[in-house]
Protein backbone atom coordinates (compact mmCIF):
# COMPACT_ATOMS: atom_id res chain seq x y z
CA UNK A 1 0.00 0.00 0.00
CA UNK A 2 1.09 3.60 -0.85
CA UNK A 3 1.33 6.34 1.51
CA UNK A 4 -2.09 7.47 2.78
CA UNK A 5 -2.10 10.38 4.42
CA UNK A 6 -0.65 13.18 6.42
CA UNK A 7 -1.02 13.11 10.48
CA UNK A 8 -1.20 16.48 11.66
CA UNK A 9 -1.64 16.83 15.31
CA UNK A 10 -2.79 14.03 15.89
CA UNK A 11 -5.78 14.00 13.02
CA UNK A 12 -5.31 12.31 9.90
CA UNK A 13 -5.82 13.96 6.39
CA UNK A 14 -5.66 11.38 3.99
CA UNK A 15 -4.51 12.02 0.38
CA UNK A 16 -7.87 13.30 -1.08
CA UNK A 17 -8.47 15.57 1.52
CA UNK A 18 -3.99 17.32 0.90
CA UNK A 19 -4.74 17.44 -2.87
CA UNK A 20 -8.49 19.42 -2.90
CA UNK A 21 -6.53 21.63 0.33
CA UNK A 22 -3.79 22.06 -2.38
CA UNK A 23 -6.11 23.09 -5.34
CA UNK A 24 -7.68 25.84 -2.89
CA UNK A 25 -3.98 27.14 -1.65
CA UNK A 26 -5.26 26.15 2.25
CA UNK A 27 -3.45 24.21 5.16
CA UNK A 28 -3.56 21.14 6.45
CA UNK A 29 -4.34 21.52 10.16
CA UNK A 30 -3.60 24.91 10.01
CA UNK A 31 -0.27 24.69 9.73
CA UNK A 32 1.36 23.07 6.78
CA UNK A 33 0.79 24.25 3.51
CA UNK A 34 -1.03 21.76 1.34
CA UNK A 35 0.98 21.84 -2.38
CA UNK A 36 4.18 20.79 -0.45
CA UNK A 37 2.65 17.93 1.16
CA UNK A 38 0.81 16.64 -1.88
CA UNK A 39 4.28 16.23 -3.81
CA UNK A 40 5.88 14.83 -1.06
CA UNK A 41 3.24 12.36 -1.33
CA UNK A 42 4.25 11.56 -4.79
CA UNK A 43 6.37 8.09 -4.99
CA UNK A 44 7.71 5.47 -6.85
CA UNK A 45 5.86 2.30 -6.79
CA UNK A 46 8.09 -0.18 -8.01
CA UNK A 47 8.78 -3.38 -5.51
CA UNK A 48 12.66 -3.02 -7.24
CA UNK A 49 13.21 0.26 -6.95
CA UNK A 50 16.09 1.03 -4.71
CA UNK A 51 17.36 5.01 -3.90
CA UNK A 52 20.86 5.34 -3.39
CA UNK A 53 19.64 6.79 -0.26
CA UNK A 54 17.85 3.18 0.55
CA UNK A 55 20.73 1.26 0.67
CA UNK A 56 22.10 2.38 4.17
CA UNK A 57 18.60 2.38 5.83
CA UNK A 58 15.90 -0.34 7.16
CA UNK A 59 14.93 -2.82 3.79
CA UNK A 60 12.04 -3.88 6.14
CA UNK A 61 10.57 -0.29 6.17
CA UNK A 62 11.55 -0.01 2.73
CA UNK A 63 9.18 -3.64 2.28
CA UNK A 64 6.60 -2.84 4.44
CA UNK A 65 5.81 0.54 3.37
CA UNK A 66 5.22 -1.62 0.03
CA UNK A 67 2.85 -3.79 1.84
CA UNK A 68 0.81 -1.65 4.84
CA UNK A 69 -1.02 1.45 4.78
CA UNK A 70 1.21 3.82 6.85
CA UNK A 71 0.79 7.83 7.33
CA UNK A 72 3.63 10.44 7.86
CA UNK A 73 4.01 13.28 9.83
CA UNK A 74 4.90 16.59 8.10
CA UNK A 75 7.56 17.55 11.49
CA UNK A 76 9.35 14.48 10.85
CA UNK A 77 9.82 15.11 7.53
CA UNK A 78 10.95 18.61 7.88
CA UNK A 79 14.54 17.89 7.92
CA UNK A 80 14.39 16.25 4.85
CA UNK A 81 12.63 19.35 3.50
CA UNK A 82 15.09 21.45 4.51
CA UNK A 83 17.83 19.43 3.30
CA UNK A 84 15.61 19.24 -0.36
CA UNK A 85 15.98 23.25 0.02
CA UNK A 86 19.66 23.17 -0.36
CA UNK A 87 19.78 21.04 -2.87
CA UNK A 88 17.30 23.15 -4.78
CA UNK A 89 19.49 26.24 -4.31
CA UNK A 90 22.82 23.98 -5.57
CA UNK A 91 21.03 23.39 -8.80
CA UNK A 92 20.60 26.55 -10.08
CA UNK A 93 24.43 26.77 -9.97
CA UNK A 94 26.22 26.32 -13.56
CA UNK A 95 29.27 24.33 -13.80
CA UNK A 96 30.61 23.43 -17.24
CA UNK A 97 33.33 21.14 -15.60
CA UNK A 98 30.40 19.27 -13.16
CA UNK A 99 27.45 17.51 -12.97
CA UNK A 100 25.49 19.37 -10.54
CA UNK A 101 22.22 18.01 -9.22
CA UNK A 102 21.52 14.92 -11.82
CA UNK A 103 19.32 11.91 -11.37
CA UNK A 104 21.07 9.00 -12.59
CA UNK A 105 19.30 5.27 -12.68
CA UNK A 106 21.07 2.26 -13.28
CA UNK A 107 19.70 -1.47 -13.73
CA UNK A 108 20.95 -4.71 -12.05
CA UNK A 109 20.13 -8.06 -12.95
CA UNK A 110 19.31 -10.10 -9.93
CA UNK A 111 18.07 -14.12 -10.36
CA UNK A 112 15.65 -13.53 -12.84
CA UNK A 113 14.21 -10.06 -11.87
CA UNK A 114 15.52 -6.40 -12.31
CA UNK A 115 17.29 -4.13 -9.72
CA UNK A 116 16.68 -0.36 -10.31
CA UNK A 117 19.15 1.99 -8.77
CA UNK A 118 18.51 5.71 -8.72
CA UNK A 119 20.16 8.44 -7.36
CA UNK A 120 20.59 12.52 -7.48
CA UNK A 121 24.48 13.39 -8.24
CA UNK A 122 24.65 16.36 -5.80
CA UNK A 123 28.06 17.58 -7.70
CA UNK A 124 30.67 15.65 -9.42
CA UNK A 125 33.94 17.24 -10.85
CA UNK A 126 34.91 15.61 -13.89
CA UNK A 127 38.33 17.21 -14.23
CA UNK A 128 39.26 16.01 -10.56
CA UNK A 129 36.82 12.61 -10.79
CA UNK A 130 35.85 13.53 -7.05
CA UNK A 131 32.31 13.60 -6.26
CA UNK A 132 30.69 15.65 -3.22
CA UNK A 133 27.29 14.67 -1.27
CA UNK A 134 25.87 17.78 0.43
CA UNK A 135 24.21 16.88 3.87
CA UNK A 136 22.54 19.14 6.50
CA UNK A 137 23.11 18.42 9.92
CA UNK A 138 21.70 19.87 13.54
CA UNK A 139 25.69 19.40 14.48
CA UNK A 140 28.98 18.97 12.41
CA UNK A 141 30.30 17.87 16.25
CA UNK A 142 28.19 14.39 15.38
CA UNK A 143 29.65 13.65 12.03
CA UNK A 144 33.01 12.48 10.86
CA UNK A 145 34.20 11.23 14.12
CA UNK A 146 35.73 8.42 14.04
CA UNK A 147 34.39 8.40 10.59
CA UNK A 148 31.14 8.82 8.71
CA UNK A 149 28.06 6.58 9.25
CA UNK A 150 27.86 3.52 7.23
CA UNK A 151 24.65 4.45 5.65
CA UNK A 152 26.30 7.59 3.69
CA UNK A 153 29.64 5.36 3.04
CA UNK A 154 27.21 3.01 0.79
CA UNK A 155 25.31 5.73 -0.57
CA UNK A 156 28.28 7.64 -1.80
CA UNK A 157 29.31 4.46 -3.00
CA UNK A 158 26.11 3.72 -4.46
CA UNK A 159 26.56 7.33 -6.15
CA UNK A 160 30.12 6.08 -7.92
CA UNK A 161 28.32 2.94 -8.58
CA UNK A 162 25.61 5.34 -10.75
CA UNK A 163 28.27 7.33 -12.43
CA UNK A 164 30.51 4.29 -13.86
CA UNK A 165 27.41 2.55 -15.22
CA UNK A 166 27.28 6.30 -17.22
CA UNK A 167 30.54 6.56 -18.64
CA UNK A 168 32.23 8.28 -15.83
CA UNK A 169 35.38 7.31 -13.09
CA UNK A 170 35.26 8.81 -10.08
CA UNK A 171 38.07 8.50 -7.82
CA UNK A 172 36.90 10.30 -4.96
CA UNK A 173 34.07 11.24 -2.50
CA UNK A 174 33.61 13.70 -0.10
CA UNK A 175 30.37 14.60 2.50
CA UNK A 176 30.11 18.27 2.82
CA UNK A 177 27.58 18.74 6.32
CA UNK A 178 26.04 22.29 7.32
CA UNK A 179 24.11 22.75 10.05
CA UNK A 180 20.57 23.70 9.57
CA UNK A 181 20.23 26.52 11.72
CA UNK A 182 24.01 27.42 13.32
CA UNK A 183 24.56 29.05 16.13
CA UNK A 184 25.47 32.56 17.38
CA UNK A 185 29.15 33.59 18.54
CA UNK A 186 29.40 34.77 21.74
CA UNK A 187 32.42 36.00 20.62
CA UNK A 188 31.10 38.50 17.60
CA UNK A 189 27.28 38.47 18.42
CA UNK A 190 27.32 37.50 14.97
CA UNK A 191 25.18 34.31 13.08
CA UNK A 192 27.71 30.94 12.49
CA UNK A 193 26.50 28.01 10.51
CA UNK A 194 29.37 25.70 11.07
CA UNK A 195 30.48 22.65 7.78
CA UNK A 196 32.76 20.17 7.82
CA UNK A 197 34.01 18.14 4.86
CA UNK A 198 34.74 14.22 5.01
CA UNK A 199 36.10 12.39 3.14
CA UNK A 200 34.52 8.49 1.48
CA UNK A 201 36.62 5.33 1.28
CA UNK A 202 35.40 4.42 -2.38
CA UNK A 203 34.48 -0.10 -2.23
CA UNK A 204 36.20 -1.76 -4.61
CA UNK A 205 33.32 -1.49 -8.07
CA UNK A 206 33.07 -5.15 -7.76
CA UNK A 207 32.81 -5.72 -4.46
CA UNK A 208 29.98 -2.78 -3.96
CA UNK A 209 27.93 -4.39 -6.88
CA UNK A 210 28.18 -7.75 -5.01
CA UNK A 211 26.66 -5.77 -2.08
CA UNK A 212 23.65 -4.48 -4.37
CA UNK A 213 23.04 -7.81 -5.45
CA UNK A 214 22.81 -8.91 -1.88
CA UNK A 215 20.51 -6.00 -1.59
CA UNK A 216 18.56 -7.20 -4.44
CA UNK A 217 18.08 -11.12 -3.07
CA UNK A 218 16.57 -9.89 0.04
CA UNK A 219 14.05 -7.86 -1.40
CA UNK A 220 13.84 -10.89 -3.54
CA UNK A 221 12.98 -13.15 -0.46
CA UNK A 222 10.07 -10.50 0.60
CA UNK A 223 8.33 -10.30 -2.41
CA UNK A 224 8.31 -13.89 -3.66
CA UNK A 225 8.40 -15.76 -0.61
CA UNK A 226 7.14 -13.30 2.53
CA UNK A 227 10.04 -13.22 4.37
CA UNK A 228 10.53 -10.18 5.88
CA UNK A 229 14.15 -8.27 6.20
CA UNK A 230 15.34 -8.52 9.83
CA UNK A 231 14.28 -5.87 12.22
CA UNK A 232 16.41 -3.60 13.94
CA UNK A 233 16.60 -3.31 17.27
CA UNK A 234 13.63 -1.55 18.88
CA UNK A 235 15.74 1.10 20.31
CA UNK A 236 17.77 2.04 17.06
CA UNK A 237 17.31 5.77 16.15
CA UNK A 238 15.53 4.74 12.55
CA UNK A 239 13.10 3.17 14.16
CA UNK A 240 11.97 6.37 15.79
CA UNK A 241 11.11 8.19 12.71
CA UNK A 242 9.39 4.96 11.06
CA UNK A 243 6.21 5.18 9.56
CA UNK A 244 5.43 1.85 9.88
CA UNK A 245 7.39 1.02 13.27
CA UNK A 246 4.36 -0.05 15.03
CA UNK A 247 2.93 -3.08 12.45
CA UNK A 248 6.71 -3.97 12.67
CA UNK A 249 7.22 -4.76 15.97
CA UNK A 250 3.45 -6.27 16.06
CA UNK A 251 5.13 -8.71 13.27
CA UNK A 252 8.32 -9.57 15.40
CA UNK A 253 5.97 -10.59 18.45
CA UNK A 254 3.73 -12.73 16.56
CA UNK A 255 6.93 -14.57 14.82
CA UNK A 256 8.66 -14.85 18.16
CA UNK A 257 11.18 -12.84 17.26
CA UNK A 258 12.76 -14.52 14.42
CA UNK A 259 12.02 -11.74 11.71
Amino acid sequence: MPLVGWEVDGVVYDLDQVAALARTGELVGGRWPAEVLAVLADQPRDPYRLRASDLGGCLRQKVLEYYEPYTLRPDDRWEALVGTGVHAAIARQSDPDSLVEVRLLALLPVDGETLTLSGQIDRYHRPSRTLTDYKTTGSVFRVGRPGPDHSYVLQANAYAWLLRQHGEDPVRARLWFVERQGSVSRATGRRQVRSRLVEVDLMDPKAFEDRLVEIGRTLLAAHREGKLPPALPADHPFCRWCPVAEVCRQLEQESGGAG
